[in-house]
């Protein structure tokens, strides 16, 4: 009975892999010409982010907007901020 129960499992499993794999001729190619456009002119929604520590207490409010302006002009659309004690 328990092999009938794993055999009837992995043939579901492979039903379910089959079914959720698409055919060559059921998807429309991409369009390269959009795909390259949106590498050349990203969206806001589709921008660099990066790793912003802050050492310590060494942090001031004239640091932070030239370091987020920095970061816009750079094209960074955004950050993960950790701040890091170093004792």
């Amino acid at each position: 009975m328990r092999k009938k129960r794993h055999y009837l499992l992995q043939l579901l499993i492979v039903v379910a892999a089959f079914t959720q794999c698409s055919f060559p001729g059921q998807k429309s190619e991409p369009d390269f010409k959009e795909i390259q456009s949106g590498f050349v002119t990203p969206s806001d929604s589709n921008t660099l982010w990066c790793y912003w520590y802050w050492i310590g207490d060494d942090i001031s409010k004239d640091g932070i907007t030239k370091d987020l302006e920095a970061m816009k002009e750079a094209g960074i659309g955004g950050a993960v901020k950790k701040i890091l004690q170093i004792n």
